[in-house]
């Protein structure tokens, strides 16, 4: 990939690090809000999963923070491990 500044030149290419350093929280929250709102309400508005909503995410590794079973799968023979 050839990255370059609005003149044309060349950029370093430890600029894009550099760069991504910069960055706050904000951004991401914000294309992640937009995301989801799309993932929920255009793309697959019907996928559910005993009224949960089903999202995938590819080629990523995505962590999420430990929270409780939902009360109607508890029970259920469902491992949320």
């Amino acid at each position: 990939m050839h990255l370059c500044d609005s003149l044309g030149n060349s950029v370093a290419p430890s600029a894009i690090p550099q760069a991504r350093q910069k960055l706050t929280d904000e951004p991401l929250a914000q294309l992640f809000s937009m995301t989801a709102k799309h993932w929920s309400e255009q793309e697959d508005s019907k996928g559910t999963w005993n009224n949960l909503k089903l999202f995938s995410i590819d080629s990523t590794q995505f962590r999420s923070h430990d929270t409780p079973i939902p009360k109607p799968l508890q029970g259920a023979g469902f491992s949320w491990n």
